[in-house]
């Protein structure tokens, strides 16, 4: 995935970064502008999957950078970054998919890179455990918790092992839906699961993972609500 930063203030574009680099994998390729006549200098359309624009830039506004990319580009994903919402109205005219209100903190940038409409963004979105390893989320099966030793299974290659807490597992997991408490010491990631029945969660590679009974209606809703955020969000 291919995003740029467009921002003439370079500590907030390097706390942006910051973060963004936090919860994407390393394959997420970074291009970072100071002003918008130099981005449109060297931009072309599909150069990017993913711009965030800075609305209140010297001599071009960021929401005039957006529309003569509208004009080239309908698919690219565009983020405005900006102190106020005087534009928000024009930000609807040339399809911005969020607003991001300054002063930034990581909990927005999270919040920010889970609401947009990108598969590749979608793909892209991890965690870092306490010894280094990132996992990507969109492979993680579910995590069993032993003491102080978590487990985490995933689609494909060797589970991981680290030192922490379930509850610093969970603080990780936190900022995107569909990672659960199923039972003590197992976490689920709905996005992993073919069904629901009377032993468990069906994984779509045919693993069972328990729910405890005492969890069992609870688990029921909120994976029932789990498919009906998924059906709306494709449109059905």
């Amino acid at each position: 995935m291919r995003i740029a930063i467009v921002d003439d203030n370079p500590k907030e574009t390097a706390m942006l970064l910051k973060y963004m680099k936090k919860h994407l994998n390393e394959t997420c390729e970074f291009s970072c502008f100071s002003d918008g006549e130099s981005f449109l200098a060297v931009w072309k359309p599909q150069d990017y999957d993913f711009i965030i624009l800075d609305i209140f830039m010297k001599e071009l506004l960021g929401i005039d950078v957006a529309k003569k990319i509208r004009e080239r580009d309908s698919e690219v994903s565009l983020v405005f970054c900006t102190t106020s919402n005087e534009f928000a109205s024009e930000s609807y005219e040339v399809e911005a998919q969020y607003y991001l209100k300054k002063p930034i903190t990581e909990e927005m940038v999270t919040t920010m890179l889970r609401k947009v409409n990108r598969d590749g963004m979608e793909q892209a979105l991890s965690i870092i455990l306490p010894q280094g390893q990132r996992v990507l989320l969109q492979e993680i099966l579910y995590a069993e918790c032993a003491g102080h030793i978590i487990t985490i299974f995933r689609k494909e290659g060797q589970p991981v092992s680290a030192r922490m807490t379930q509850k610093y597992l969970e603080s990780l997991l936190e900022p995107y839906p569909g990672f659960v408490c199923c039972s003590k010491g197992l976490i689920i990631n709905l996005n992993a699961v073919a069904s629901l029945n009377e032993q468990g969660f069906l994984l779509h590679d045919g693993r069972i993972v328990p729910v405890s009974r005492r969890r069992a209606k609870e688990m029921k809703d909120i994976y029932a609500d789990y498919l009906f955020q998924i059906l709306r969000k494709k449109g059905c």
